[in-house]
């Protein structure tokens, strides 16, 4: 179980990111559940966004990883692709599991 300031990071980066490869006029949904187990829950973001290519799935949380071929909405600066990275430890520390 994360600290609030983790948990925060992790939601805000999460729909950030979802928004900032959606087209404009494009939808981000977020659906938040209860979890599987008692006191958890689930948070689904699904955009209308062009996706991650199944060949760099296995590398987005990697440092400074960038799939060039993913362009962020027009007048959005691309990231360092150091943000998922610091997610998935922040992640980790939460005991959040991403699927």
């Amino acid at each position: 179980m994360g600290n609030e300031g983790q948990l925060r990071r992790v939601f805000y980066n999460l729909v950030e990111n979802a928004i900032k490869y959606t087209p404009c006029k494009g939808q981000v949904e977020m659906l938040l559940r209860s979890g599987p187990n008692p006191n958890t829950v689930r948070l689904l973001v699904r955009d209308s966004g062009p996706g991650i290519a199944s060949e760099h799935l296995p590398h987005v949380f990697e440092r400074f990883y960038r799939a060039e071929t993913t362009q962020p909405r027009p007048g959005v600066v691309r990231g360092s692709g150091l943000g998922l990275a610091m997610q998935n430890l922040s992640w980790k520390a939460t005991g959040a599991k991403l699927g």
